[in-house]
């Protein structure tokens, strides 16, 4: 007779745990935390038009950094919706090259910098985006002899203020908030583990 009332006190527990981790979640993007976009394995989604695949340098050039470098119309997509805030960038780069390039940087077709990166390592570059709206992307134009722009690490957004995902990150997010109630219901048996992950989302 005991172990029905565990049983409920640990579906209880469970889907106070899911509403307490998706509340962190949702307020987390409510605050102005920076949002760091990292140049790599795995940024496909995001950076469209550099040269084709990531690279790697390091201060000892044993390849502590991937990066990618940036051609004419590369573009950064970032996968949120910005409601509030004026947007402050701050972008690790390097030129790998015997020659300058000129860079104009666009923040949703608005140009928001200039400037000739000469040869040299890396450097942080800090960039007001003023308060665009929406989907935000980055966009790189650039001249040089050698076609290429500026080898990119990583780049932070601060100040955004109200940020949701955007549409086609949704199904990941909803798998991410169901597959954490579905695995603590694993204990529980299968019946516990599909009422907390189906039945909590819907509230």
């Amino acid at each position: 007779m005991g172990a029905a009332p565990a049983r409920h006190r640990a579906r209880v527990a469970a889907g106070v745990a899911w509403l307490v981790a998706w509340g962190l979640a949702v307020l987390a993007l409510e605050q102005p935390r920076p949002l760091l976009l990292n140049l790599g394995v795995g940024d496909a989604p995001f950076a469209r038009g550099f040269r084709s695949g990531w690279e790697r340098d390091g201060l000892t050039g044993s390849g502590e950094t991937t990066f990618h470098w940036t051609q004419d119309g590369a573009r950064l997509e970032l996968p949120l919706e910005v409601r509030r805030g004026t947007l402050r960038a701050r972008l690790r780069l390097a030129r790998f090259s015997d020659s300058p390039a000129t860079i104009s940087l666009y923040a949703n077709e608005t140009l928001v910098d200039h400037w000739v990166q000469k040869p040299q390592g890396w450097t942080i570059r800090s960039v007001e985006l003023g308060a665009p709206r929406g989907s935000l992307a980055l966009q790189f134009r650039s001249e040089s002899a050698d076609g290429l722009g500026v080898a990119l690490d990583w780049v932070e957004i601060a100040e955004a203020r109200h940020v949701v995902p955007l549409p086609r990150l949704t199904g990941p997010i909803l798998l991410l908030g169901l597959g954490l109630p579905l695995l603590a219901g694993l204990g529980l048996g299968l019946r516990g583990g599909v009422s907390v992950a189906i039945g909590l989302p819907l509230l």
